[in-house]
């Protein structure tokens, strides 16, 4: 029922803008009387009126669903499951004694990150955006693990031009067959800013798209695990779940129900600072875009014009968050990330170059 629901409401979302839109805002008002309520209901904060942050995972309080309680600790810290790790805590360090494969604990995550010959030439299918989280993960997968593994990335038309180049490079120094999907996304992004209220999001069509045609070519593939850069754990705590689950609203095939996601970065415990120092020794440079992508021009680009033209962060701010809240990255990182500044010139000047060209 959960998954219907999801697909009712990205058919509504995706496919019917206009329409969408309507209930995105109704949506707006109901949750923010909702948050108001929650508020004066039991001596609570709410911070729609100014900026105020969570003191554990940073998460800016005027995003509509999140209140602080008189300790500045949101709403969702507090609904955290007792066992999910908090930002305070110290993380996995670079000196573990254990292998990689010894740091999985979730037994699922664990025989799905296992070699297993004579049942299909690919292990896993990653999920490779050229951004650091999946260049990690496609290293990580091939080196460490052993796992046979292939790459498929969806190229949005506004990926930097250094990530499609990694993508392409890393993979051939790993021996991992790549497939580039190009699906333009320029009417997307047309259709989105001429809405005040951005919808649709582009970063929901994007991961519509790319759910597709991951559950696609992993089914031709013949049913490997679809490996993604995510660096934080489903509910239950997690590193894994069929593919019916992590693409509720997006994967409607047969398929969907035996194949399984993992989270390789969550299921293996890693940091980003032990991240940043696995890249750097395989040359990885961060390009330095705006936001908390680090291959993409768009979600930098649209949570500032929300920010503007809305007076709050947008939701995605959440995803940054719980990476905080389960101890992945400090609070300070967080907050620097889900600041929403405004890109500098020639990051905006690049997204309307390239929507000024004609992608077909």
């Amino acid at each position: 029922m959960a998954s219907l629901r999801a697909r009712i409401a990205r058919r509504l979302y995706l496919d019917w803008p206009a329409l969408g839109a309507r209930a995105v805002a109704v949506r707006h008002v109901l949750q923010a009387a909702s948050d108001w309520g929650h508020a004066l209901g039991s001596m609570t904060r709410a911070g729609l009126a100014g900026e105020r942050r969570c003191a554990r995972c940073g998460i800016d309080a005027r995003i509509l669903g999140i209140w602080l309680d008189t300790n500045d600790v949101c709403n969702e810290c507090v609904d955290a499951a007792s066992g999910e790790r908090r930002s305070s805590e110290t993380v996995r360090s670079t000196e573990s004694p254990h292998s990689w494969r010894d740091r999985i604990a979730d037994p699922v995550a664990a025989g799905l990150l296992t070699p297993r010959p004579g049942r299909g030439a690919v292990d896993a299918l990653v999920a490779l955006s050229g951004g650091k989280d999946s260049l990690a993960t496609l290293l990580i997968a091939k080196r460490e693990l052993g796992l046979s593994v292939a790459a498929l990335t969806l190229d949005n038309g506004f990926l930097l031009d250094p990530a499609l180049a990694a993508c392409r490079s890393w993979c051939d120094e790993l021996d991992a067959p790549l497939t580039v999907i190009r699906d333009a996304m320029h009417d997307d992004v047309r259709g989105a800013l001429a809405r005040r209220n951005l919808t649709p999001w582009p970063c929901v069509a994007c991961f519509d798209r790319l759910s597709r045609a991951l559950i696609t070519e992993a089914t031709r593939l013949g049913g490997p695990a679809i490996v993604t850069g995510l660096r934080y754990r489903w509910p239950g705590g997690s590193a894994c779940a069929r593919a019916s689950q992590a693409f509720a609203a997006y994967a409607p095939s047969p398929a969907a129900e035996t194949l399984w996601v993992v989270n390789l970065p969550a299921a293996v415990g890693l940091a980003e600072a032990e991240e940043r120092e696995l890249l750097a020794r395989h040359g990885w440079a961060d390009p330095g875009i705006a936001g908390h992508s680090t291959n993409c021009l768009l979600p930098a680009h649209f949570e500032r014009l929300h920010l503007e033209r809305l007076g709050r962060p947008h939701e995605s701010a959440r995803f940054v968050s719980l990476e905080a809240r389960q101890g992945v990255i400090s609070r300070e990182v967080a907050i620097e990330r889900t600041r929403a500044d405004a890109p500098p010139a020639w990051h905006r000047d690049e997204i309307e170059r390239r929507l000024a060209q004609d992608p077909r």
